[in-house]
């Protein structure tokens, strides 16, 4: 859902559209050669991906990136990429950006590390087996989309930090280990309340409209 959420802000405020073609008016780009305009509008699609990524990190954190990894290892083998105009960039890419993002706001990624190795592995024997020519178009287009979203990342990353969303930080991460303690102790999470019973009755009576 946070991905998604990313989509719709890239949707409303144009970002990926602005970092790949400017500020140039829609009817300047569709005076754009044929071939040229489709490199863009390819290159745009990309970029609405990393961004939606790195807005799903941003307020997540790590955990972000779990759906993905885990449907993508319950899977038996890779897809195939059909066509250079595929808009998701290679998940290993899309991992190794996010890790780097979550870096620069000072997030560690350490808790997470096995999983990231176990796909890692997971993703290399599946391209493996691949034939040949299937292979060598995803490494072709891996290196495509690197390209591109290496020399866009910190730009990406800027925008980002600038749509004022709630960061996710290390006390996240210490909250979902004592959740997780709970949950392991077989006890609901509802147990586990911080406030009296009273003060939390009255602010989600808070929450309800008058009409």
């Amino acid at each position: 859902m946070a991905h998604e959420y990313g989509h719709a802000l890239n949707d409303s405020k144009l970002i990926s559209q602005e970092i790949v073609f400017g500020k140039a008016p829609a009817k300047k780009r569709q005076r754009t050669k044929a071939s040229k305009r489709r490199q863009l509008e390819w290159a745009a699609a990309v970029v609405a991906e990393t961004v939606a990524d790195f807005v799903a990190a941003r307020v997540l954190g790590p955990a972000s990136l779990m759906p993905i990894l885990f449907v993508e290892m319950l899977t038996l083998r890779l897809k195939k990429i059909e066509r250079i105009s595929s808009n998701h960039p290679p998940t290993p890419l899309r991992v190794r950006l996010v890790c780097d993002y979550l870096k620069s706001l000072n997030v560690s990624t350490a808790d997470f590390d096995p999983v990231f190795k176990v796909y890692a592995f997971d993703y290399e024997r599946k391209l493996q087996a691949m034939d040949k020519s299937d292979r060598e178009w995803v490494n072709t287009t891996a290196n495509t989309a690197d390209k591109l979203l290496s020399s866009l990342a910190e730009k990406i990353a800027s925008k980002v930090n600038s749509l004022g969303l709630v960061r996710f930080t290390e006390r996240n991460a210490k909250a979902a280990r004592l959740l997780q303690e709970t949950l392991a102790q077989r006890l609901p999470i509802s147990s586990r309340r911080r406030l009296p019973e009273k003060k939390i009755f009255t602010m989600l009576n808070s929450l309800s409209s008058p009409w």
